[in-house]
């Protein structure tokens, strides 16, 4: 990254971390404090746990803290997530 940003890759790459962990984490809130329209997922236990790891692994990612485990355990998630949720529907998540 420093090849291409140059002096500006630590800047952007603070911004883009805290970006991406703000949105992970709205997910999360979405999923289980029932913002943005969400609703709380009583009796799934997997929607539960996403739900805790994107919201304490978003803001994990944002504020910096642990970012790298965070990241590596969100990612995961979100793998998971696509297999047994979006891929039955189609390859493109949007789709479904």
């Amino acid at each position: 990254m420093k090849r291409w940003l140059g002096r500006y890759s630590e800047p952007v790459y603070s911004i883009m971390r805290f970006v991406v962990g703000l949105t992970f984490a709205c997910h999360g809130a979405q999923k289980m404090l029932g913002a943005f329209g969400g609703q709380f997922p009583t009796g799934k236990p997997l929607m539960i746990l996403a739900g805790v790891i994107e919201l304490g692994g978003g803001a994990l990612i944002a504020l910096g803290l642990f970012a790298s485990y965070a990241a590596f355990v969100a990612s995961g998630q979100m793998a998971a997530a696509y297999f047994m949720a979006h891929a039955p529907g189609g390859f493109w998540p949007i789709q479904n």
